[in-house]
């Protein structure tokens, strides 16, 4: 810990200037934008010397477990003794059996296998243990009989984790009622964990049905995949005095091992309104102001959406989704139980923002599509994740779209996928969405395997259009259904559909053109010189974030739509009208009548960057300075991103990116400014503490965001909200005066308020907190430490008045928020301290506050916490 406070204190100090101060930007533009349902996995590679063989395969798990995790179990407290009956098949003559099993204590005395119909008993001789592998090995004294059915009985204890977060663990929360700590048990198997909760043949394409029976305390009830058919039975042999066991009868469908869950809990539920068995779960107190409603009726819709978007309905008698208090992801779409983070499925009104209901609906969209793409049609191997993820990723945005459109979720397609999937894929380290390793678990970045894997899939929507799409994934599902699939199934059933709806080249499938976006890393940068009046030459190198990096040359099948200032602005756009091969990197293409501008990548479909020579620069900045709603607002964001990364790569100056600015103080769209302020936010970085240079950036940037600061009193949708919170945002950050006085005002009105009510909602809570306490200092400071402390306020609500805490424009109240972090005796949390000393150095004028601490404190930081 206190490494960390010296290493989280330098690295933001290490440079400051005497400059003038303004207050931080609140709102955290990420490069990559946050997807809650990302980076599943945080095993390291595995290497897998050798995937089980196939001599012997399993088709049905008979489960029995039993959690034990109340405290006062001393002598097996967090332990779970269990027994799995596993029928397997032989597929070929052998004398062993290998399975997965680890951190797992197996009964080598009770192992047992015998033929499944006859009974016969076939002597145990040994087991063998691989911990290398995380496999067992049951070695046999005759051999078993190819194309015959047996029962391997397994006795074992797992443990119930307290130290990691993925096979079964350990979770918590604090009842604010009684400041008791309340246990519960959960499970994350994805990718490689659930072998640390019973043996298993723990790999994808293993699939098998399963029947689970849950021992618990009276205390507690447990959920599983199937509805409970019978629930606090005492068969005679109960594991333990005051348990009884939950008999889930019903199998389930066939599936893979990483989708089986278990929840023992004390949790409470709502359901939806809707006929569709559908309940949130969480504990008390967190549903107490109807806070898992929304997600329980966005999920009835999402299943009902989706059983017609497939025409394949969903099969299993129930969804729960859980609010899980200690999980490591952001969701898990276990099938007929999805595991979230609590503030990813839980929404207050008048609390949560319209950003946190957007994810919220987003990533409910993403699991409940999962329950078809991943959990009916599974990926063979992981190095097919993308299939899964990239797949699901670009559903969630077909499901927001249908059900929850106030969010215009195409609109925000490039914002949360393809542009961050474009900087990743822009590194000279990236790797391919496609993993091309069937022996080790290789974890592929999740800007990879979602955004670029779902960037691609919209891609071949542009060209394929979305019925042929539809209609092909619909062939995947049907023809695939409970089975495993590789990339080349997706892709086989996509062409026979693009040459029914022809709306694929004859000369091409996809396999030949997706190949080159899936098998190798990076993306295509475009390039469009004008030659002659009519004539242009476009050409494709690999693009990178860092022209100097020289990665390995690639090229790619690149389909180029395009506009010019007489095109028409409808679906006509999408269609490819040309093509750039892999064996080629340049073309020339004429187009008539002269245009006095072309646009290629209209509406962003296609995943590559464009540049245009520097004329053709020039037309599409008088284009957007005259009349900037002639250019598709999806492209408009596209273009400025396509080249402000371009000059943070060094292939244009930064002054040819910002000249493209000029008419966004006439923009009035969500997805031209987010990119916009992302981008612009990496400029400002690194000119804000230098004098002239930065006072001249905050000058034009307040002449940008003034206008539309000034014109949006109110706000007429969801869209509207989400952007004025990004201005107002950058507004009081840039020193506008009517901003820091108006935030000011709203917290004064707050502070003397006798119903304690606000006059602002959520969304602009962080901004108007920090632009106060900056302009107002002490006396805003101590609200916001006192609200801090405040027993009743949510996590969200305390992490915004921990921000506050690192705002004011006064060195003194910027040392004392320090002292507070390093202090253990403050009232500052333990898990806050970093956040806060790393939002003082963030502060301008707290860089060299904070820098000079460090200077004047280091035994006393050493000595802290």
């Amino acid at each position: 810990m206190k490494l960390q406070i010296l290493i989280g204190l330098l690295s933001v100090c290490i440079t400051f200037s005497t400059v003038v101060a303004y207050p931080q930007l609140q709102i955290q533009s990420d490069p990559v934008p946050f997807f809650p349902h990302l980076k599943k996995f945080s095993h390291k590679n595995f290497e897998i010397t050798n995937r089980l063989t196939t001599s012997v395969t399993p088709s049905h798990y008979k489960i029995r477990i039993t959690p034990i995790i109340e405290p006062e179990n001393e002598e097996v407290h967090l332990s779970a003794p269990g027994r799995v009956i596993i029928t397997v098949k032989c597929n070929s003559v052998t004398k062993s059996i290998t399975l997965h099993s680890y951190d797992i204590e197996v009964d080598e005395d009770a192992l047992s296998v015998k033929h499944a119909i006859a009974g016969t008993i076939i002597p145990v001789k040994g087991l063998d243990k691989n911990p290398d592998q995380q496999t067992i090995t049951i070695q046999l004294d005759m051999d078993l009989t190819s194309d015959e059915e047996y029962l391997v009985e397994i006795h074992f204890v797992a443990r119930v984790a307290d130290d990691r977060l993925n096979g079964l663990y350990l979770s918590k929360y604090i009842d604010p009622t009684t400041s008791n700590i309340n246990y519960h048990a959960a499970t994350q198997f994805e990718a490689i964990d659930a072998r640390k909760a019973f043996p298993c043949f723990d790999e994808p394409a293993l699939k098998a049905t399963f029947q689970i029976t849950i021992g618990r305390s009276l205390a507690f009830h447990s959920l599983s995949n199937m509805n409970i058919d019978e629930d606090g039975v005492e068969d005679g042999l109960p594991p333990r005095f005051g348990y009884v066991w939950d008999i889930y009868h019903t199998t389930t469908h066939r599936m893979s091992t990483y989708l089986v869950a278990l929840v023992v809990s004390d949790f409470t539920f709502v359901t939806s309104d809707s006929k569709t068995n559908v309940k949130v779960w969480g504990p008390e107190q967190l549903l107490e102001q109807d806070s898992g409603k929304f997600a329980a009726d966005t999920s009835a819709k999402m299943l009902t959406f989706f059983d017609s978007y497939f025409g394949l309905s969903y099969d299993f008698p129930k969804m729960d989704q859980v609010a899980v208090s200690d999980f490591h992801y952001g969701a898990m779409e276990n099938w007929g139980l999805n595991l979230y983070r609590p503030k990813f499925l839980l929404y207050t009104e008048g609390v949560s923002t319209q950003l946190n209901k957007w994810q919220i609906s987003s990533v409910i969209a993403h699991e409940i599509a999962h329950q078809w793409i991943g959990n009916v049609v599974t990926m063979e191997w992981w190095s097919d994740l993308w299939l899964n993820e990239g797949l699901a990723n670009y559903l969630q945005f077909v499901g927001t779209a249908a059900v929850t459109n106030e969010y215009e979720p195409w609109d925000r397609f490039g914002i949360d996928c393809s542009q961050s999937g474009l900087e990743y894929d822009g590194r000279a380290d990236a790797v391919p969405v496609h993993v091309d390793n069937e022996t080790h678990f290789v974890q592929v970045p999740f800007a990879g395997t979602y955004q670029k894997g779902s960037g691609i899939i919209r891609m071949m929507e542009g060209f394929l259009t979305e019925p042929t799409l539809t209609k092909g994934l619909k062939k995947y599902l049907k023809n695939l259904e409970y089975k495993n699939a590789i990339q080349d199934n997706l892709f086989d059933y996509l062409t026979q559909v693009g040459y029914e709806d022809d709306n694929l080249p004859r000369n091409l499938t996809i396999k030949q053109i997706m190949d080159t976006w899936t098998l190798q890393a990076g993306f295509p940068l475009i390039r469009v010189s004008r030659i002659t009046d009519t004539v242009f030459y476009i050409s494709q190198e690999r693009f990178s974030n860092d022209a100097n990096e020289n990665p390995d040359a690639y090229t790619w099948h690149v389909p180029i739509p395009y506009i010019t200032n007489t095109s028409p602005l409808d679906e006509t756009a999408l269609i490819p009208k040309f093509w750039i091969s892999d064996d080629t990197l340049l073309i020339s293409e004429k187009i008539t009548p002269k245009p006095e501008w072309i646009l290629l990548n209209p509406y962003a479909y296609g995943f590559y960057r464009v540049l245009y020579d520097s004329d053709l620069t020039t037309a599409l900045k008088k284009q957007l300075d005259t009349d900037h709603l002639k250019v598709p607002t999806l492209s408009r964001g596209q273009l400025l991103d396509d080249y402000f990364k371009s000059a943070f790569g060094e292939y244009i100056s930064i002054k040819t990116a910002m000249d493209l600015t000029g008419f966004l103080d006439k923009e009035k769209t969500l997805p031209v400014w987010v990119p916009a302020l992302n981008n612009l936010k990496i400029v400002y970085n690194m000119v804000k503490d230098v004098d002239v240079l930065g006072e001249k950036f905050r000058l034009y940037m307040l002449s940008k965001v003034t206008p539309w600061f000034l014109s949006t009193g109110t706000q007429n949708s969801v869209t509207d909200t989400l952007l004025r919170t990004e201005i107002l945002d950058w507004a009081c950050a840039l020193g506008n005066e009517i901003c820091l006085t108006n935030a000011t005002t709203l917290l004064d009105e707050w502070m003397n308020s006798e119903s304690g009510e606000k006059s602002f909602g959520p969304d602009f809570e962080a901004t108007i907190y920090c632009a106060a306490v900056f302009a107002g200092g002490k006396l805003y400071r101590d609200f916001m430490l006192k609200k801090y402390t405040d027993e009743n306020v949510t996590p969200i609500q305390q992490s915004l008045f921990l921000n506050a805490l690192a705002c004011p424009n006064d060195a003194s109240l910027l040392n004392e928020a320090l002292n507070m972090a390093v202090n253990s005796d403050s009232p500052i949390r333990d898990e806050d301290s970093i956040t806060l000393m790393g939002r003082v150095a963030d502060n301008t004028v707290g860089r060299q506050v904070a820098f000079s601490y460090i200077k004047l404190n280091v035994e006393a930081i050493l000595k802290s916490r």
